[in-house]
């Protein structure tokens, strides 16, 4: 299985970009550029920044077991989608 660039990932308007293009960063390079020339390119780019940490809390729910992680789980579930739909918890 290949690795995928570490995250985590950002997404801002790539604001020197006339297409209105959003850019998917980590701290260290760009890991995609978004332009899918429809007016949801930052919902677009929000959802692939958010993907290395839905990766992992799915493998983390993966292997839960006890009701204390169950929690936990949840609280992270919630970050996620908080992070994916562009708003503050």
């Amino acid at each position: 299985m290949s690795q995928h660039t570490p995250g985590p990932w950002s997404c801002q308007s790539a604001v020197y970009s006339e297409l209105g293009e959003w850019s998917v960063d980590n701290p260290v390079r760009r890991v995609a550029l978004v332009n899918d020339g429809a007016h949801n390119v930052e919902a677009n780019a929000r959802l692939i920044a958010a993907a290395p940490e839905m990766l992992e809390f799915v493998r983390m729910f993966a292997d839960e077991t006890e009701t204390s992680k169950s929690l936990k789980a949840m609280d992270q579930a919630r970050a996620l989608l908080a992070k994916v739909e562009g708003v503050s918890l």
